[in-house]
């Protein structure tokens, strides 16, 4: 992972597939931070989680399980499909200082911003 990834909280924005642009209306409640040890933390809305995660030369992108609080979110919550999707990452990049992972087959991607 770019030392630029690493040790950054990263608050998604916005999931855009071939059916649907969603705007995340709380960034800041949904976050990944990668560390250089292969670990990784997300909060999932009112969840919790951590996992390992590898990269390869070719930006490819793997998960391995989460631990994940299983605590019931508020009604709209997208804490379940934020969890799901970035466990499902196959590719990351970086573009204008976002990140973005891209989900297998085309079928979408999860952009972050540097969280201020």
């Amino acid at each position: 992972m770019p030392a630029d990834v690493v040790g950054v909280t990263w608050q998604w924005v916005s999931l855009t597939t071939p059916v649907e642009r969603l705007t995340v209306d709380a960034p800041e409640r949904y976050t990944i931070r990668f560390d250089s040890a292969g670990r990784v933390a997300l909060r999932a809305d009112c969840n919790r989680g951590s996992g390992r995660y590898s990269v390869s030369a070719d930006r490819r992108i793997t998960f391995g399980p989460m631990a994940l609080t299983r605590a019931m979110c508020p009604a709209g919550s997208l804490s379940d499909r934020f969890a799901r999707d970035v466990g499902r990452a196959a590719i990351y990049f970086l573009k204008d200082g976002d990140l973005y992972l891209d989900l297998p087959m085309d079928s979408g991607t999860l952009r972050f911003r540097r969280q201020a």
